[in-house]
């Protein structure tokens, strides 16, 4: 899939409302949280790793207006930042289920917005925005904690893997989609 082929597929859904104008993600970065330690007077240092930092990332919108199809996508743009607004309106913030291919692809299904834009016209009758968003993810326990090593290894199928943890994963999922072969 891809925006070209399946232009339609590349909205932004935010709590089942489809975001007004042409959405493009821009800046989504997905980033590991890693302490670094380093020894004092030695060269080196040893690294661990605190899993993942939430994500961030920005939505531009491209608004447009067109009498002839009834159109009017900056007319539609202050209802979507009530939308945005009403969720921070309470006691605590509440996260937004979002859907958008790109931010599939990084694991992102929930955020809370950060900062919206003023309409910028373009003056040719159009308009652009851009949201700041943050991703949500509740925390999740880690099985094991400890510092980054450097090992690898391969398996009888070739495939050379890092860490135990992984390979009894994809282990795990290999064999799941095999049974699922007809």
């Amino acid at each position: 899939m891809n925006p070209i082929d399946d232009p339609d597929a590349y909205v932004l859904d935010v709590a089942g409302t489809i975001a007004p104008g042409v959405v493009t993600i821009v800046e989504c970065d997905i980033e590991g949280n890693w302490d670094d330690k380093e020894a004092d007077g030695q060269d080196g240092a040893s690294t661990a790793y605190k899993g993942k930092k939430l994500g961030t990332f920005k939505s531009r919108h491209d608004l447009a207006v067109d009498p002839v199809i009834g159109l009017d996508e900056i007319g539609a743009w202050p209802g979507f930042v009530a939308l945005l607004e009403s969720t921070v309106a309470g006691e605590s913030p509440v996260a937004l289920d979002v859907y958008h291919p790109d931010l599939a692809t990084q694991g992102i299904t929930s955020a809370t917005y950060r900062k919206v834009s003023a309409l910028r016209h373009d003056g040719r009758g159009g308009a652009s925005a851009e949201v700041m968003w943050k991703a949500y993810a509740p925390p999740k326990p880690k099985p094991a904690k400890g510092t980054a090593g450097s090992k690898s290894g391969t398996k009888n199928d070739g495939r050379t893997y890092g860490d135990d943890k992984v390979d009894e994963a994809t282990d795990e999922l290999d064999a799941l989609l095999k049974e699922g072969d007809p």
